[in-house]
């Protein structure tokens, strides 16, 4: 090849350099890069739309959000109205042989009288015993599973219901649960 360039440089001619340079590396990466961001960057948008149009189809499906209607706080059931009231975070020790597990948990109470809510505060102290002894009679084990956790919901409706039967407590929901 050096021949020929040499032979074209006598003859008068031009001289051709090839492309394969550094320049043409950096070049054809730039353009191979900038394509790929570009494909990137429509699928993202094509799956953003998708994902967009699926929660809009999904928002159109669901039911009304509690207290949509009812005022804060409160969503229509049956003939009445139900309320919901927010208990600060329980940290209590487990029941387990060996010691040392707790479980951190905020609970919520539903109620259907939403009049008791008055009630309701000032039995507090006695509400928030009534579940620290349910909760610190559970062992780790029976809190691991779906149908555990089912059954100290149920218990803490039943004991709440005790402490304060005017509420009309009718749901218990766990907003938060960590056994460690």
């Amino acid at each position: 090849m050096a021949e020929e360039a040499a032979a074209a440089a006598a003859a008068g001619g031009e001289v051709k350099k090839s492309g394969s340079g550094i320049a043409g590396v950096l070049a054809g990466s730039l353009l191979s890069g900038a394509l790929l961001l570009g494909g990137m960057a429509y699928l993202m948008q094509a799956q953003n739309k998708a994902i967009k149009d699926t929660l809009e189809a999904a928002a159109k499906r669901a039911p009304e959000p509690a207290g949509a209607g009812a005022g804060a706080g409160a969503e229509a059931k049956g003939g009445g109205e139900s309320a919901f009231f927010d208990l600060d975070e329980f940290l209590v020790n487990l029941n387990n042989n060996g010691g040392g597990r707790y479980l951190r948990t905020t609970i919520s109470l539903r109620f259907h009288n939403p009049a008791a809510a008055d009630a309701i505060k000032k039995a507090l102290p006695q509400v928030r015993d009534a579940i620290i002894e349910v909760l610190t009679s559970h062992s780790t084990q029976e809190l691991a599973t779906a149908s555990g956790k089912a059954r100290l919901k149920d218990e803490l409706l039943a004991r709440v219901t005790r402490v304060n039967p005017e509420a009309g407590f009718d749901g218990v929901f766990l907003q938060s649960f960590t056994v460690q």
